[in-house]
């Protein structure tokens, strides 16, 4: 009995996580460059039980296996493409295909982003919402802010950057061979320390990247969630009621 409250706590409780994961799916579903994630649990290993009946010659009897729960795995990200929207503002940009902006904070930190809403601060460079300035890389991989100014501002698919026509910065796009390292910081950014390798990417000025949630989606798999959550819930009200009558009422001595 006491076995079995566990078993349902533990379902309690990831479910409760996918609950959480979902609703923050939700929320950032109108969110530039998003990506979704999903909760992946397993069960516990698996026990062999056994009891001392000597019957068998052996001098105990193997009942066979058992496990007590499961329990969250990993939280994995879905990194596929999302759909574009249109914007037909020069400091827009998405991008088509595996790659990342680089922006650099104020700390000179490295970041990443499919997020591409930039525009430009006081000062004329190209900025992300946090204030992180969208870089380019140079000569000898050389990487500088993008200084645009009041110049006219032009980006071709390739990532070449052109400012009143003149061809001035690279775009510096990058990706990598394994995203498993890639960690969420919060804003829409990650951090990754492993190797970049180049992106073979395609620019879109002009539009947006869009979250990659499917609403629909996500409102069944919460609506699955939430069942499952409260079928644990009831067994572990009947596993309690049960007990509760084991020990107050059929093991009291009269």
């Amino acid at each position: 009995m006491i076995r079995g409250m566990y078993t349902a706590l533990s379902g309690m409780i990831v479910e409760e996580k996918k609950q959480g994961v979902i609703s923050s799916n939700l929320a950032n579903s109108n969110t530039i460059g998003y990506k979704s994630q999903r909760v992946n649990n397993k069960s516990f290993n698996e026990v062999l039980l056994k009891n001392g009946d000597t019957s068998s010659g052996s001098g105990e009897n193997k009942l066979g296996n058992v496990s007590f729960g499961v329990e969250i795995d990993e939280i994995s990200t879905n990194y596929g493409q999302g759909a574009f929207k249109s914007t037909d503002k020069a400091t827009d940009l998405a991008l088509e295909g595996a790659g990342y902006f680089v922006v650099k904070g104020a700390n000179e930190q490295k970041y990443f982003t499919r997020n591409g809403n930039f525009k430009k601060d006081l000062a004329g460079f190209l900025i992300d919402n946090n204030g992180n300035r969208l870089t380019a890389k140079g000569d000898n991989d050389e990487v500088t802010d993008i200084f645009v100014g009041n110049k006219e501002l032009s980006i071709n698919e390739r990532g070449e950057v052109y400012l009143d026509k003149i061809l001035s910065y690279q775009l510096n796009i990058v990706d990598f061979d394994n995203y498993d390292n890639l960690q969420k910081v919060g804003d829409n950014l990650f951090k990754n320390n492993d190797e970049e390798i180049e992106s073979k990417a395609y620019i879109k000025q002009g539009q947006l990247e869009m979250a990659n949630v499917n609403a629909s989606d996500e409102y069944a798999d919460m609506i699955t969630a939430y069942r499952s959550f409260e079928s644990n819930y009831k067994v572990l009200s009947t596993l309690d009621r049960s007990l509760d009558k084991s020990v107050n009422q059929l093991g009291r001595v009269r």
